[in-house]
């Protein structure tokens, strides 16, 4: 009887690893079906009982709807990889419920802001825009009352509550959704909505041009590099009550400029408003400029940061010019 001798040669060997190596990264990327995870059972605390419960209402017929946290909504919303096609985009409908539950909304339900949300007829599949009406549940919080009169003469109200075409901006369109934290008792959270206008101002069908030419050598381009003496948007324009510059009662009105810019310039003579001209820097009698910026911003959806504008043109004289009568003692004062 013959007796079969198998030589193992290196080659052997690499070709084995390979397959190896090969066969552990397509159970890890899902070529292959993973055997189900199996939760382990263990009993759940009061505490935890409590948590899971808070969003239990019971209704009239008797049966009980669970609406919140891991019983609710999240069942689907905290799931990642959750999007719908919506025309050619494709949306993800995600929600971090850790975002949630460090907000300073994490005891109230889902439905109070989505008011316009029932099990008969998902938000997507009605013709309300309901991120609209999430956006402006803010009003009926007896929270909110202040804000919520301040808001109401504004333009920004104007707008979104007349169902300008237009559209206008709710509270969720500056002041965000899920993530909300409280502006006076979290200073990181405050520092980074200070600094956030290109998100709150300058978005896509908002302000975004005046955002990118907000370039002065004072306010804008300090503001950009993120000094804390700077002004925001709001510091000048207002934050509830924010009228157009022809309305009397504006901040930034003819008669109210002074006065702005007294808040950050208390020792300077109220001609310093003649400088306001030049906070903004649009391109306007640049045609060739402006055009290019325009079509730039048509292929990226959004406006570049300006090439150049009248101030730029004139090299380091007019930056001089403005340090000479702007030194840096009238720069506002650190918040």
């Amino acid at each position: 009887m013959k007796v079969v001798t198998i030589k193992i040669t290196h080659f052997t060997i690499l070709l084995l690893l390979v397959l190896v190596g090969f066969l552990v990264v397509a159970f890890k990327i899902g070529v292959f079906p993973s055997p189900p995870v199996v939760p382990e059972k263990k009993e759940i605390t009061k505490k935890e009982l409590k948590e899971l419960t808070r969003g239990v209402v019971k209704t009239k017929e008797g049966t009980t709807v669970y609406y919140q946290r891991q019983l609710g909504c999240l069942v689907c919303h905290s799931d990642p990889k959750l999007k719908r096609l919506v025309g050619t985009k494709t949306i993800s409908f995600y929600v971090n419920p850790a975002e949630i539950l460090s907000s300073v909304h994490n005891s109230i339900a889902c439905t109070d802001c989505h008011l316009d949300f029932t099990y008969q007829a998902h938000p997507y599949e009605t013709k309300q825009n309901y991120r609209k009406t999430a956006g402006l549940s803010c009003i009926r919080c007896k929270d909110h009352e202040k804000q919520y009169k301040a808001y109401l003469p504004s333009r920004h109200a104007e707008l979104a509550l007349g169902n300008d075409p237009k559209g206008g901006a709710t509270c969720g369109d500056c002041h965000g959704s899920h993530g909300i934290k409280s502006l006076k008792k979290d200073k990181a959270y405050r520092k980074k909505f200070f600094f956030s206008a290109k998100e709150v101002c300058g978005k896509e069908g908002c302000h975004l041009t005046e955002y990118y030419n907000y370039n002065d050598y004072y306010h804008g381009r300090a503001y950009k590099t993120k000094a804390l003496d700077s002004p925001a948007c709001w510091d000048c324009h207002g934050y509830h009550t924010i009228l157009p510059k022809k309305v009397s009662s504006s901040t930034i009105s003819e008669r109210n400029l002074p006065k702005t810019c007294a808040r950050c310039h208390p020792d300077a003579s109220p001609s310093i408003a003649g400088y306001a001209p030049l906070i903004h820097q649009p391109t306007k009698g640049l045609p060739i400029i402006s055009g290019l910026q325009r079509f730039m911003a048509g292929l990226s959806r959004k406006a570049p940061e300006p090439i150049s504008s009248g101030l730029k043109g004139a090299g380091g004289l007019v930056k001089r010019i403005v340090q000479f009568f702007f030194p840096p003692s009238l720069r506002p004062k650190e918040k």
